[in-house]
Order: C-alpha cells, then structure tokens, then sequence
C-alpha cells in the first residue's frame, strides 16, 4: 500500500500544485507529464521561512519509504544531484517557465545526463505549491503518488541516486510563497560529479 500523508481540509486534487515527470535512462526511456495547474490558493500564508533541507530529507524519506514497500532499493543521496536539483529550480524561476523542456537547450532529462558524466540515466519530478510549509510536502508527495509517471520515476528499479531541491520563493499572494521541488534521480556505481 503506498504511504498517504494526512491532508487539511479535503486537499485531495492538484488545487495548488503543479507537477511534471520526466527521464532518461539507457536504454533510453522517455516518459514526461504534465498536470494542470489550478489557481493558487490565498490561504496558503507563511509566517517562517521553510526549512528547505529538512523537508528535502523528508522528501527522500518518503520516495524510500515507498520504494521500500513495492520491493525497491532505498536511493541513496548525491550531492551532484541535488545541485542540479537545485539549479532547474532556480533557472525555472528566474526565466518564469515550469517545464522538462529548458529553454534555449531542450529537454531536461538529456541536459541532466549531459552534466553527469558517470551517470547511466537521469530523469526529474517537478513540483510547485502554494500551500502552507507544514503541507506543502505532504501535498506534493501525494500528487507525485498519485501521478502514474511521477510514481514510475520514484520506483523506477534502475535509480539508485537521488537529489532533491526546494526553493521558497514569493507567491502572487502577499504573505503566500512559492515553494518549487525538484527530484533529480540517476543510475550511477557511486557518487556522481558534475561538469
């Protein structure tokens, strides 16, 4: 059974998040979607900052802890990986897409195997919420399970690195920020290192 992560008042759509899957592993497998994206919610206010390195570890805990219950090795974290998580974020941000195809370069998948030299594949989820920092992990967790090609990528067997990247930034909404993940998954004997 896969793992549900309780949920305020009925968040059982996308209502606030939006989410792509897409990889690349050889043989090359190519999977990539897209869900609709609905108006941000106003409630979604902030007090604090997110801790972005403790939900990003929650993040992990919780693709492994899925992994784990279908029968699949646990990922491993790879610092590479998270800098490259770290880097769509702030790309897709500061030139305002959300997207697997990057712009001026092409599909983020082959950009990802480009930067990875020892890497076998690569592949990425995507997300973006506006919901409250204590929610908007669990909110996203559970629309990547309930996505089939956001969940083929977190069980995919061949993976065996992972990093996940979480950029907190202003929403539309004052006092309602964006909080943009990413999870950068890859095939690899070891630690990766980037160009």
């Amino acid at each position: 059974m896969v793992p549900a992560v309780r949920r305020s008042k009925g968040i059982a759509r996308l209502a606030s998040a939006a989410l792509l899957a897409g990889s690349l592993c050889s043989p090359v497998v190519v999977s990539v979607s897209a869900q609709t994206a609905y108006p941000l919610s106003e409630a979604a206010a902030i007090s604090t900052p997110m801790d972005a390195p403790a939900a990003e570890l929650q993040v992990l805990d919780l693709i492994n802890l899925l992994r784990m219950e279908h029968g699949r090795a646990p990922l491993e974290w790879d610092a590479a990986l998270t800098d490259l998580a770290y880097a769509r974020n702030n790309d897709m941000i500061a030139r305002r897409y959300f997207s697997h195809d990057i712009p001026d370069i092409g599909f983020a998948p082959f950009w990802l195997k480009s930067q990875l030299p020892r890497a076998l594949g690569a592949g990425e989820n995507l997300g973006v919420s506006d919901e409250p920092n204590s929610l908007v992990v669990g909110s996203l967790y559970n629309s990547w399970v309930a996505s089939p090609t956001h969940l083929e990528n977190m069980l995919r067997p061949q993976w065996n690195r992972i990093g996940v990247g979480l950029v907190e930034v202003p929403g539309y909404v004052p006092g309602v920020t964006l909080k943009y993940v990413t999870q950068v998954f890859a095939v690899a004997s070891g630690p990766l290192t980037r160009l």
